[in-house]
């Protein structure tokens, strides 16, 4: 048995895509109709759930239009009118600690980006940047999410046709494994859709970011809220934190950024900020005494 998850646009609560696990017999193999066997599984077990219309998006979807909403063929027009796909897009945008965005992926196939040198030796992601505009990493999925349905937007045939299923699915998708989906990305566009937002985000990233992540937090407390998407919040709790435990520096460890997090939740989305943001006081200095001794508060 395996385990996928069906995506579900919602459309009359305050949030705007559910997710459903679903177990189902997984067929080996790599060929097309050993995933097709897998994904006739995942969708009849899901219809036990009441996920009655379900549309593979993946290039070994059994639809025509599962196959051509695969991020490998949807395609997006970028800056000078250029027509590339959406994976194109999102390998060519990758901002690395030494180099990028590399352009000419967006001239290169997929399998041809994961083998060039270029990937392998330009250190860690750190951003993205497309048509001129700057992406952070956080929120996760963001810049893929917008990507994905701007290029929907473009194609608003295929956009419209989205709207007839009542989930998707990516039998490619483990979210053990990663964590963009373009099953996901396309329940959210049918969502914004239905919701009369969709106009509103695709041409504006503040507006997107606002709307989209900040109905996912509303349930929280606004406090916790500005604290958990304020970089300036992240650093002098961190300063905090450090005082607390009489250091010059901090640990940049994956435990002690755990162990930061255990005391600041808020911040649990948030573990690569954290790493960074911790690596990059201790290399310039930002910790010290005298600037936090006045906001020292009971932690």
């Amino acid at each position: 048995m395996a385990q996928r998850p069906i995506f579900v646009p919602i459309v009359e609560d305050d949030i705007f895509v559910k997710t459903i696990d679903i177990n189902f017999k997984w067929h080996p193999g790599y060929s097309v109709t050993q995933k097709q066997k897998s994904i006739k599984s995942l969708h009849e077990n899901a219809e036990k759930k009441k996920i009655e219309s379900i549309l593979e998006i993946s290039t070994k979807s059994p639809e025509i239009i599962g196959n051509k909403l695969s991020a490998f063929n949807l395609i997006i027009e970028v800056a000078g009118g250029k027509q590339i796909s959406v994976e194109s897009a999102y390998q060519g945008s990758k901002i690395f600690e030494h180099g990028g965005p590399y352009k000419e992926f967006f001239d290169m196939s997929g399998k041809d980006i994961k083998k060039s040198d270029k990937i392998r030796n330009s250190g860690k992601l750190i951003g993205f940047e497309f048509n001129g505009i700057k992406w952070d990493l956080e929120p996760k999925n963001a810049f893929y999410n917008w990507l994905y349905i701007n290029a929907l937007y473009q194609n608003m045939q295929l956009g419209n046709k989205l709207r007839e299923y009542d989930g998707f699915s990516d039998i490619e998708f483990n979210p053990k494994k990663s964590f963009n989906c373009q099953a996901r990305a396309a329940a959210l566009f049918v969502s914004l859709s239905k919701k009369g937002l969709l106009e509103k985000i695709v041409t504006n990233k503040s507006t997107f970011l606002e709307v989209i992540y900040n109905y996912h937090l509303t349930k929280l407390d606004k406090f916790q809220h500005t604290r958990w998407s304020s970089l300036n919040e992240l650093y002098s709790d961190l300063n905090k934190w450090r005082y607390h435990n009489i250091n010059h520096t901090m640990d940049d460890s994956l435990s002690a950024a755990k162990e930061f997090i255990n005391k600041y939740p808020m911040y649990e989305q948030m573990m690569n900020s954290v790493i960074e943001t911790i690596q990059k006081a201790n290399k310039e200095g930002w910790f010290n005494y005298d600037s936090t001794f006045n906001e020292v508060d009971s932690i």
